[in-house]
């Protein structure tokens, strides 16, 4: 009986002594064939584990500090990096692009205005596909072509309407081009935002979205519903749609632009407080918007929630980060919120302070931002203070 009555305590001592089974951050439902993975806001990792380690590697700023009469570019458009990490910086203002070595120090410049060969009117677009430095000039729809050293060598052109925003960039050898396009039907016109995968030639292979509203938009709110934000790995697209206020999504397509799987993540809305109603008027009407009294209340309006995602972006370790909105209550406070995820799991979440431009800007319809991770580095740009930085992380 004694014996029975030692071995009952250990059983009970062994039971009570296992660490319980570590709970799931997520669930996995299947609708209509297409699995579904609904995180919880509750990390699945320490932060510490994300390894995030966030370092400024260098600054390039438009103006030389050590000389004031040295001006590199007055109006920073757009960059783009090669395989050797030089980094190529589109200049608006003087219709040139700029080469910097992996360091940050000026190498040459190249382009210029005009329409002969290696010129054009009003770049676009400016990408860099192995180790091809691309300009797309919107006025003739041409693709100007030019080795790392600056040395013009063809032209493809863009078989399409045109076109008045285009965003391009290199994945996965192809390049990806994101514009904004119009088609008159009658009377009406119709606004579309496109998202394309093309050649080196520039001939489409295949279009992964096409949403269109009616133009003009009534509001930036309608504009903002058919906005996305796209991301690339290697064998996957993640897309979402910048204009939902109401739940976090992230669909995920192959390079035919079939939807093979969603990610979700429990969101409660955001209202937007006075405090952020305020500047965002303000940053609006320092750029010519809200003129009228009129237009200033219609804006007013449609400040109402934030939108749940802003942008999306894929990291050196083919992690997607995603760029949500959050509760800002000191304005001062530019720190981007980045909820991580690893094949569709929410890891954790990190706040990093990047120098771009209007971090948290609330109805933000480009598709593209300041923001570029590739060759295991971020790059930053700042429109406003004309620069870029580069960071290790």
């Amino acid at each position: 009986m004694k014996n029975l009555i030692v071995l009952f305590t250990l059983i009970i001592l062994i039971s009570c002594s296992k660490k319980p089974e570590a709970q799931l951050n997520y669930e996995i439902k299947v609708k209509d064939g297409i699995e579904h993975i609904i995180n919880e806001n509750r990390p699945s990792v320490p932060v510490e584990d994300l390894k995030i380690d966030l370092k400024i590697s260098f600054v390039i700023n438009g103006m030389d500090t050590l000389d004031v009469n040295k001006c590199y570019f007055s109006k920073v458009t757009y960059f783009t990096v090669d395989s050797k990490d030089n980094i190529f910086i589109y200049d608006e203002s003087k219709v040139k692009v700029n080469k910097f070595d992996n360091a940050g120090n000026y190498i040459q410049n190249f382009g210029g205005s005009g329409t002969g060969p290696g010129e054009f009117r009003y770049a676009m677009g400016l990408a860099c596909l192995n180790d091809t430095i691309l300009v797309f000039d919107t006025n003739s729809r041409k693709l100007n072509k030019f080795n790392t050293d600056g040395k013009f060598y063809g032209t493809s052109v863009m078989n399409s309407k045109v076109s008045l925003f285009n965003k391009l960039y290199v994945a996965n050898e192809n390049i990806w081009c994101h514009r904004l396009s119009f088609k008159r039907d009658g009377d009406d016109l119709e606004m579309y935002k496109l998202i394309e995968i093309r050649d080196n030639h520039f001939n489409v292979l295949t279009v992964i979205d096409s949403s269109s509203i009616e133009y003009p938009p009534k509001s930036v709110k309608e504009e903002l519903s058919i906005s996305k934000a796209i991301a690339v790995s290697k064998d996957q697209i993640y897309m979402t749609d910048k204009g939902d206020c109401f739940t976090f999504k992230i669909s995920v397509l192959n390079e035919s632009g079939d939807l093979q799987k969603v990610i979700r993540k429990k969101f409660a809305r955001m209202k937007i407080s006075d405090k952020e109603k305020e500047l965002n008027t303000k940053e609006m009407q320092s750029k010519g918007f809200l003129e009228t009294e009129e237009h200033l209340e219609e804006y007013l309006k449609i400040l109402d929630y934030k939108p749940a995602i802003r942008w999306i972006h894929v990291d050196k370790y083919d992690r997607l980060w995603v760029n949500e909105s959050r509760h800002i209550e000191d304005p001062s406070d530019n720190r981007m919120k980045f909820s991580i995820f690893k094949d569709g799991i929410y890891l954790n979440s990190a706040l990093l302070d990047l120098d771009v431009t209007e971090p948290n800007f609330i109805n933000d319809v480009l598709y593209g931002n300041d923001l570029v991770f590739t060759n295991s580095k971020i790059y930053a740009m700042n429109t406003s203070e004309n620069r870029i930085t580069v960071y290790e992380y």
